[in-house]
């Protein structure tokens, strides 16, 4: 099998050796197929609700000779995951799609000791929504693989609302090596907006108290390091 993007393979890694993990929107079910042939899990569900993605996974599935370990499901969301999957990946989407999934899902996230989500769109926002629910982040990973990706490891432990601070930069990403780049990256595109954004623009002021958030981030970051 071929190597995985670093973004999957960032993936892979969160994955807790033993776990049995239900990929939703899985498309060629590289990242479970990765799992098993590397004996990190022995067990998967690889689910996607279009009937393409799903039998693009399932020719993977038989080309590699896994229909003993890795079960492929056609259905939307977290609704026919079987209840002996113990860690969910939902990634590659954007934050409503991600939303939508766990909102309609509530009562099931309870069953998994992992929830890894990784926003294509609205990271932040995401956060919001897990400090909302006061559930765990447990652990965040930035990466580039050609965009900036963020993956969120969480469960539904009852958790303390997160900080602004936290909401905005996440936990414990300030440690990484890819976070001085993508605050770069961001404060960069920011400076670009406010100069050509009129100061009586409605948005003019907040963008201009996160520019001063971000330049206040990355000072304190490189003091530190």
């Amino acid at each position: 099998m071929s190597k995985l993007s670093l973004r999957l393979q960032t993936l892979a890694d969160m994955i807790q050796p033993g776990s049995i993990v239900a990929d939703i929107g899985t498309d060629h079910a590289l990242l479970p197929a990765f799992l098993v042939q590397n004996q990190i899990i022995t067990k998967a569900y690889a689910c996607d609700i279009a009937v393409g993605p799903l039998d693009r996974a399932k020719a993977l599935i038989q080309e590699q000779g896994l229909q003993d370990q890795i079960t492929a499901i056609l259905g939307g969301g977290l609704s026919k995951v079987p209840e002996d999957a113990d860690t969910a990946v939902i990634a590659g989407m954007g934050f409503d799609t991600i939303k939508m999934i766990l909102e309609e899902n509530l009562s099931k996230l309870y069953q998994f000791r992992h929830i890894i989500l990784q926003a294509n769109t609205g990271v932040e926002e995401l956060r919001r929504w897990i400090s909302d629910h006061h559930f765990t982040i447990i652990q965040e990973r930035l990466v580039k693989d050609g965009h900036f990706y963020t993956m969120i490891d969480m469960n539904t432990a009852a958790h303390e609302s997160l900080s602004e601070a936290e909401i905005r930069f996440g936990c414990g990403l300030d440690q990484q090596a890819s976070f001085l780049p993508y605050w770069q990256f961001r404060l960069t595109k920011l400076e670009t907006i406010l100069q050509q954004m009129p100061i009586n623009h409605p948005k003019y002021f907040d963008y201009q108290q996160q520019l001063i958030s971000i330049r206040n981030k990355l000072a304190d970051v490189r003091k530190r390091s």
